[in-house]
């Protein structure tokens, strides 16, 4: 995440500059981010006595969830974050700290070219301010609206200077600027870390029987068993209940998503912790429930072997997906037979 310089333009001849000011962001890709992107973010986290949690926008941890935690280590939640012993931070953080624009940009040169051939229209005094700002800036583009790429064509500057047209910009609010600048310098924790301890050994484990009965409940007429399960998985113990987790997901998203269910903080604590945001919902593809595995570094052989289990006929109705391969095509038994036949009788046949 950078501090772009943003330039606003009131008029184009005489060139007239309204305003200058930074803006911290980011060009996006319209794929959602995680603040692990840009900072550091603890995956494993280990609870001490007198702790002193701060929990940032977006973590969607239920706090009485927490209230064991907190009675056996005597720890509590605090507001200032400079008080925190532990700041804990979620898949959509940053979402909760920023918002989205669409901006033009060009070459921070090209910029500081505009401004000295018109350095007359603006002034003496303000065309030196606005050069100091332009020298120490350190970026190799300036941001700005419509009227940054409009002016920029009006004086003849080569498109490949410049934007032809807006781009995604995610930047952090005001605001939060402060408060991202305290995360930066300092130890976060993901928030999935958290709840591995607060949904732990005393929660309901989803292995083969359970999964079974869930699988029952989702294809039941009744949407009340939908539910019921669903409240079932939000209250699990999601690291060792990963796998058929991911099962459910890939299987069941539609009836997941159809539910209000899916909006109660427990699931959502739950979609947390699987990493879905806004734009995947509660989808998952047959590479994801791998992915989730190897991710969260619970992937073993026994996991491999119920995976291919679990899709052998997709793959070889569907063939190679990212992490599964069609490894061989041969005939049958017969036809295997019919050939060994034939080499026995003297006549050969080889298939190329």
């Amino acid at each position: 995440m950078k501090r772009y310089l943003h330039i606003n333009f009131n008029n184009y001849s005489p060139l007239e500059i309204k305003d200058l000011s930074f803006v911290l962001g980011y060009m996006d890709d319209h794929n959602e981010k995680d603040l692990s992107e840009f900072i550091t973010v603890h995956k494993d986290i280990s609870i001490g006595q007198n702790e002193k949690f701060y929990f940032l926008p977006g973590v969607t941890i239920p706090r009485i969830k927490l209230k064991d935690l907190y009675a056996s280590t005597k720890s509590k939640t605090v507001r200032d974050i400079s008080d925190a012993t532990k700041i804990i931070t979620g898949i959509k953080t940053i979402n909760a700290l920023s918002d989205r624009r669409w901006y033009h940009y060009a070459k921070t040169e090209i910029v500081k070219d505009l401004i000295e051939q018109r350095s007359v229209d603006i002034g003496e005094s303000r065309y030196k301010e606005i050069m100091e700002i332009l020298n120490n800036y350190k970026e190799d583009i300036v941001i700005g609206g419509s009227d940054l790429h409009n002016i920029l064509k009006h004086y003849h500057y080569d498109t490949e200077n410049y934007s032809r047209y807006s781009v995604g910009f995610t930047y952090i609010n005001k605001d939060y600027e402060d408060l991202y600048e305290h995360i930066a310098k300092n130890d976060i924790y993901d928030e999935a870390s958290l709840i591995s301890i607060v949904n732990g050994e005393d929660s309901t484990t989803i292995d083969e029987a359970m999964y079974q009965t869930l699988t029952e409940m989702f294809t039941s007429s009744d949407k009340d068993n939908w539910t019921l399960a669903m409240e079932i998985m939000a209250n699990c113990n999601y690291n060792e209940s990963l796998l058929y987790l991911s099962f459910l997901f890939e299987k069941y998203s539609n009836r997941i998503s159809d539910q209000k269910t899916r909006n109660h903080v427990n699931f959502k604590s739950l979609c947390s912790y699987m990493g879905f945001t806004s734009t995947t919902y509660c989808s998952m593809r047959i590479d994801d429930v791998i992915q989730i595995q190897l991710d969260k570094d619970v992937f073993t052989k026994e996991a491999g072997r119920r995976i291919l289990e679990q899709y052998k006929s997709d793959i070889e109705y569907g063939g190679n997906t990212k992490f599964l391969k069609v490894a061989k095509i041969t005939f049958d038994e017969s036809v295997m037979e019919y050939l060994k036949q034939k080499e026995a009788k003297n006549e050969p046949e080889h298939i190329e």
